[in-house]
């Protein structure tokens, strides 16, 4: 038999995923879960709080999973890397998890890098591994291009089709692009934003002081740039993702705890 904060959980995670985050309301989860309302409030302060627990259970039971695709049988490390990113947005069970997770990138009330900290570590260590050690100074912002691109891709396939992403066919041509993109900065001796240069920080050495302001700040100057030279749509769609996803008040927050 669930328990009551078991129950308000799912409910919610139904009405996040239907409505998103934004749209749902306390109310709706307490009319959909049957729980009173000082019932839920015995659990949770506000569906944030909701939202954050079950954000810590999908980066906790995605480690898990990828620990366990590790350990078969893959031709390369890049066919491994590929499960390990697709698999957990596209098992039944976990989809509107992922989904969720995906779309609270966005979310007003959630703070991004609190969110993609842990994934953000977790995939610039896996680009190393795959890529080259070579690509460490650059794995962190891959890492972050990644993401954005993940973001951008999922909402525009949406837009497009109507349907649910292929992450099957699309994650692989991501990988590649990313590949790419390491092997040019690796070669010029730079990034794009330079943070291994700035004295930002990098993943994944833990206990590094990262800068956001002054990181969205040359991001602002990029797309103000960027627009003026005319620069291609989708590659200013891109940088605006990655903008987004680095904006937050707080200066030098650790994005590793």
């Amino acid at each position: 038999m669930k328990g009551k904060k078991q129950i308000i959980m799912e409910t919610a995670l139904d009405l996040f995923a239907e409505h998103g985050m934004s749209q749902t309301t306390v109310q709706m989860v307490l009319d959909g879960s049957g729980i009173s309302k000082g019932t839920f409030y015995k659990y949770f302060n506000s569906k944030d709080d909701i939202m954050k627990y079950l954000l810590e259970k999908h980066q906790q039971d995605e480690y898990i999973l990828r620990q366990e695709i590790a350990e078969g049988q893959y031709d390369t490390e890049f066919d491994c890397l590929v499960d390990q990113l697709v698999i957990p947005m596209t098992l039944p069970s976990r989809e509107r998890l992922s989904r969720v997770f995906w779309s609270t990138l966005n979310a007003p009330d959630i703070e991004p890098i609190d969110i993609i900290s842990v994934q953000i570590k977790w995939i610039a260590g896996r680009f190393i591994d795959v890529f080259g050690e070579g690509k460490r100074p650059y794995a962190t912002e891959a890492a972050l291009l990644y993401v954005g691109m993940v973001k951008q891709v999922g909402m525009l396939w949406t837009k497009l089709y109507r349907i649910k992403p292929d992450w099957k066919a699309a994650v692989p041509k991501i990988l590649r692009y990313i590949e790419a993109i390491l092997t040019v900065m690796e070669e010029a001796g730079e990034g794009i934003i330079n943070i291994h240069e700035m004295g930002i920080g990098t993943f994944p050495d833990d206990g590094i002081e990262v800068n956001l302001e002054k990181l969205r700040g040359m991001l602002e100057s990029l797309l103000e740039t960027a627009k003026d030279a005319k620069v291609q749509e989708d590659a200013i769609d891109y940088a605006e993702g990655l903008y987004m996803l680095l904006s937050e008040k707080k200066l030098n927050r650790r994005m590793i705890d």
